[in-house]
């Protein structure tokens, strides 16, 4: 039936525009580095339905942000990156032009914390 005979029936027609589904914030990302220089990548989809894609941005040695890999899995190998520099990763889901915030961070090769002298009393 076309628009224009449900609309002389005295019904609504159709609406043939879908509605875009806004994505949810990826969580529990979990992430994995290998000496051959692969990443592996891991989270949650939180309700994110499966045509949503996962966007993928990466902070090397505490650079701005740049996107690195794009899927639709919830987990991700991506090669290239050297190991023992520090590299911080979060995961985005889009849809339609639509961006969740970002996953909480996970970083590999983070140096710990240099801890304080400590002097022993005389």
């Amino acid at each position: 039936m076309t628009p224009e005979l449900v609309t002389a029936t005295g019904l609504a027609p159709h609406d043939e525009i879908q509605s875009p589904i806004e994505p949810d914030q990826p969580t529990d990302l979990i992430v994995t580095p290998f000496a051959d220089g692969q990443v592996k990548l891991e989270w949650k989809r939180n309700d994110n339905p499966c045509g949503v894609i996962f966007v993928i941005e990466a902070s090397i040695a505490d650079a701005p942000w740049v996107q690195v890999f794009c899927t639709k899995r919830a987990n991700v190998k991506i090669p290239g990156f050297t190991p023992g520099v520090k590299a911080t990763f979060r995961v985005l889901a889009t849809n339609r032009g639509q961006f969740s915030f970002p996953s909480l961070p996970a970083s590999i090769y983070v140096q710990p914390a240099p801890v304080g002298l400590r002097l022993k009393a005389a």
